[in-house]
Parts: C-alpha cells; structure tokens; sequence
C-alpha cells in the first residue's frame, strides 16, 4: 500500500484537472518500476497497492527502493509549474 504525499495540497493548489494528471503520471510511474507479471491498483483517492506475486521480501524492498527514487525525480514537466512528489510506502 502506498499513496501520495500532500495530495490534497496539489488538488487545492493547482485545481483536481491538475491532481488528475498527477495521478495519471503516478500510475504509470509504479507500472514502469514493477515486474509484467506485477498489478499496479488505484486503490482510492491518492492510495495504490501493488500485488507483487511470488516476491520475497528482498524484491519487495527493491521495488519500494525503485518507486521512491523514480517518483522523487520532477513530474509533469511539460506544464508549468513542476510538482514535486513523494510517496509513503
């Protein structure tokens, strides 16, 4: 389970058009930082899980390594302004 930090701050500071993209650029962001055989879900609101069939615990700690690197790197620099993101996984 993971989700994303201050949500609700982009949602107010930059409008739900806004949070919706963030979101969008989220989802893909966790499916490129797991395995094919791995399922990447929107749980709720600004929560996903990701199933992680047949993961140790090592590989586990891999992909969470992974994601936190990945998803800390500026998003949705096509658009002013740069958001910043992080997770708590």
């Amino acid at each position: 389970m993971m989700d994303i930090d201050d949500f609700k701050l982009i949602n107010d500071k930059y409008g739900h058009l806004r949070g919706d993209e963030v979101l969008k650029a989220v989802a893909n962001i966790l499916k490129q930082c797991v395995r094919n055989e791995d399922t990447v879900i929107r749980y709720a609101g600004d929560e996903f899980t990701i199933v992680l069939p047949a993961a140790d615990a090592s590989s586990v700690n891999a992909v969470a390594k992974r994601i936190n690197s990945t998803i800390s790197q500026p998003q949705l620099s096509r658009a002013f302004p740069v958001i910043r993101i992080s997770m708590s996984i």
